[in-house]
């Protein structure tokens, strides 16, 4: 509920604020003097309805009498039935987000699923249901980090190791050495540039840590 000094504030300045207005546009010939003495009333109405709207039971438009408490309990409902309506969207979605368009998997170390569920991820947030979805968030994340380390280890004499949890920083040392990288490239044809591959391993490495750092994060809270 907001408290009764930061109302009787916004009162004020929605008051002073369009006081100000009409006197401007008064003397500016944009209004009449019966005009301003309307838009300043009006104003001071609404001013006084900010301050005091907790106390205000009914209000009366056009002899139409709208039960405040009412309404607004209503609009509380609504409000809570479209945010399950969003979570349970959002359920779907964080379970889909791995889903392949095609029976093809991807090629590169990158693995295209990452950028869709951060995507999705700030969606979440910008709804304000991370903490709703916190288990649903946890279960994608890891499911998204097992497949990150699968593409990274893909194709690789480290093969062996993408089963096991391993920390980025274990990842970076033993999928940037040298040895794996030329034994790697030697079995490809035409061979990729060994810069531009390079590149593309520490991308998607980096990719790999930040999933592995929301996973802690999560698993802290």
């Amino acid at each position: 509920m907001i408290k009764k000094e930061l109302k009787i504030f916004i009162g004020l300045a929605t008051f002073v604020g369009a006081s100000g207005l009409g006197l401007y546009l008064l003397i500016d010939d944009k209004l009449t003097g019966g005009e301003f003495v309307s838009l300043v009333s009006v104003f001071a109405v609404i001013g006084l309805f900010v301050v005091y709207i907790d106390d205000v039971k009914e209000l009366s438009i056009g002899g139409n009498v709208i039960k405040l408490k009412e309404a607004k309990g209503n609009a509380d409902q609504a409000i809570l039935n479209l945010q399950e309506a969003s979570a349970a969207t959002f359920r779907v979605l964080l379970k889909g987000v791995t889903n392949r368009n095609s029976s093809f998997g991807p090629t590169g170390p990158k693995e295209p699923s990452v950028e869709k569920f951060w995507s999705l991820y700030e969606d979440i947030k910008t709804c304000n249901l991370q903490d709703k979805l916190s288990t649903n968030i946890a279960s994608s994340v890891e499911v998204v980090l097992r497949l990150q380390r699968y593409q990274l280890l893909d194709g690789c004499k480290l093969e062996n190791l993408r089963e096991e949890d391993i920390s980025p920083d274990t990842l970076l040392l033993k999928r940037m050495d040298p040895t794996v990288i030329d034994k790697e490239l030697s079995g490809r044809s035409p061979q990729p540039v060994r810069e531009a591959h390079e590149k593309t391993l520490i991308e998607a490495i980096a990719e790999y840590r930040k999933l592995y750092d929301f996973r802690e994060t999560l698993q802290k809270n």
